[in-house]
């Protein structure tokens, strides 16, 4: 009797497509790598080939089908971490690589569940390459793949001024990528039925994380009177180079968050800093914010990180993080759905961010009762009240102080602060060269100098220079 072999059941043949779909991602991805020095090379060098390498990774699999989503993340994974290993001759071959790469994995359901951190990360590298490129259309000739690429940022871009009509325009024209064009139009539709102001910690569990708060700073079970203060508000503290940048006359006037600069604060990355801030510490990152209440999605603007702080604070509320301190108006911060937090959210030795949060209302408190108290009573890791602002335009600023650092004084550095306060000012930000009275008495002492005295001689050569910048003694 003759019998038909039977056709593989439907959930077979999709294992068996996921699995040939594994065989060509990783045969694709270890002959790109193959002659790099790294983790690929050496594991290929292991199996004795880029072939044996592929047959023992399938034979894994074939033995434990579970092993499947395991491997094709993997494949991800190595790619984006030899996007961080890749230097400026090899860049553009590894960006086109792993857009391709992605393209045939967009499909498949592993792939989808982590779209938004992959798709983020690699345009980390892809925004730091091509604002390094002199003529990105040449570029693109050589690497036709690298305009999709480019699309998709300009599109993110787009979505983080609030532009959707625009990104749903430009998405349109990834023809070139139809399986990443049809995620994407997902997670677009997705980023335009969020509601940044939904409740992200309700008034209860705020007054529980506040009264934690006491208890911990304080080791008091009694919530303090909240004394009378000056007004809170909210400050970003950052470097000079990168206020400049956020006023330049070609500027978007986006403020860049902590994954796009290379330290807190601190400047963009470029091909010299670029690993700093390695996937890792972004995905630590993203994995706090969501814990906060922030939507994870591409087209979604990540969170800016301030720290609450007062006006009689010269510096700010982080001036670690720069001398340049922003204030942005605290209508936009609620209609953006900002979060708060006591002490650091990425800070590990206390609990994690999510039994940390406070309202805005809890959020001043906090600050007051820190404010009234010496630091001496607060435990490590409590040295601010930081908030997450889901996303910054220079035109949700009230105004910037640019503070005066003494130890840099020079004709040329006082140039430098008194511009960066007179951009602020063409672009409708009100703004002001700030010496701190504490840092002017001791620079004067150093001098020789009564304070007066200095402080008359700097006030007189700022307003020789910018006559429309004011200086404040704070």
């Amino acid at each position: 009797m003759n019998t038909l072999a039977q056709a593989p059941g439907p959930e077979v043949a999709a294992s068996q497509d996921r699995q040939a779909l594994l065989t060509q991602a990783q045969t694709a991805l270890y002959e790109h790598y193959a002659e790099r020095d790294g983790m690929i090379s050496a594991q290929i060098d292991y199996e004795g080939g880029v072939e044996q390498a592929v047959q023992q990774a399938a034979e894994h699999v074939r033995n434990d089908p579970d092993l499947l989503d395991v491997q094709l993340t993997g494949v991800v994974q190595s790619s984006l971490r030899e996007l961080e290993r890749s230097d400026e001759a090899h860049i553009a071959d590894d960006l086109q690589f792993t857009w391709d790469s992605f393209e045939k994995l967009a499909a498949d359901d592993t792939f989808k569940n982590h779209a938004d951190d992959y798709l983020l990360s690699y345009l980390d590298h892809y925004r730091v390459f091509i604002k390094s490129v002199d003529d990105p259309q040449a570029v693109f000739g050589q690497q036709p793949g690298l305009k999709s690429a480019h699309v998709l940022y300009a599109a993110v871009e787009s979505a983080y001024h609030g532009d959707m009509a625009h990104t749903e325009e430009l998405l349109g024209q990834l023809d070139y990528a139809p399986h990443l064009q049809s995620l994407l139009r997902e997670r677009l539709v997705a980023a335009q039925n969020y509601d940044p102001q939904a409740v992200k910690v309700s008034d209860q569990e705020s007054a529980q994380h506040l009264q934690k708060f006491v208890a911990h700073t304080l080791g008091s079970e009694a919530l303090p009177a909240v004394p009378e203060s000056a007004a809170v508000a909210v400050s970003i503290n950052t470097t000079l180079e990168t206020a400049e940048a956020l006023f330049d006359p070609f500027s978007s006037g986006r403020y860049l968050s902590v994954h796009e600069h290379d330290s807190a604060g601190g400047h963009e990355a470029t091909w010299r800093t670029r690993t700093h801030r390695n996937q890792g510490y972004r995905q630590q990152r993203r994995s706090r914010e969501e814990s906060l209440g922030h939507e994870h999605n591409i087209f979604l603007p990540p969170p800016v990180y301030g720290a609450l702080t007062d006006e009689r604070q010269a510096k700010g509320g982080a001036s670690p993080y720069g001398d340049v301190v922003l204030y942005p108006k605290l209508e936009n911060l609620d209609a953006k759905g900002a979060t708060y937090t006591w002490g650091d959210s990425l800070e590990f030795n206390l609990e994690p961010p999510e039994y940390r949060s406070l309202n805005a209302q809890d959020a001043r408190k906090a600050y007051q009762i820190m404010a009234a108290n010496p630091p001496a009573n607060f435990s490590e890791g409590i040295g601010y009240i930081e908030a997450q602002i889901p996303g910054l335009h220079m035109t949700d600023l009230a105004k910037i102080d640019v503070t005066y650092r003494f130890d840099k004084s020079s004709p040329e550095y006082l140039e430098d602060c008194l511009r960066v306060a007179r951009q602020a000012q063409q672009h409708g930000v009100e703004s002001a060269l700030v010496l701190s009275q504490s840092d002017l008495i001791k620079a004067a002492e150093q001098r020789g100098k009564e304070p007066t005295e200095y402080a008359n001689f700097l006030v007189e050569q700022a307003h020789q220079r910018y006559p429309d910048v004011p200086v404040v003694i704070k």
